[in-house]
């Protein structure tokens, strides 16, 4: 698991709640980040195992940056 996450779910209420308001949502946010963590992290090995390293790394800084760019235009 990436240290951005670890450091995310750590301090997620800390950092969002001023901001959201909202207990129950960033629960369910964490949840989700967590299960995606879990499901993600063979899924990416899978890939790679098939791919390469370079091929699956390509595209996961891809869609790392599109989901980045979508986050800083969304609001």
């Amino acid at each position: 698991m990436p240290i951005y996450l670890i450091y995310l779910v750590l301090n997620l209420k800390l950092l969002y709640m001023p901001i959201i308001n909202d207990d129950h949502f960033l629960s369910y946010c964490a949840a989700l980040v967590t299960v995606s963590a879990v499901v993600g992290a063979p899924l990416w090995g899978y890939i790679g195992d098939i791919k390469g390293f370079k091929f699956t790394l390509m595209v996961l800084v891809l869609l790392d940056c599109f989901v980045k760019l979508f986050g800083i235009y969304c609001s």
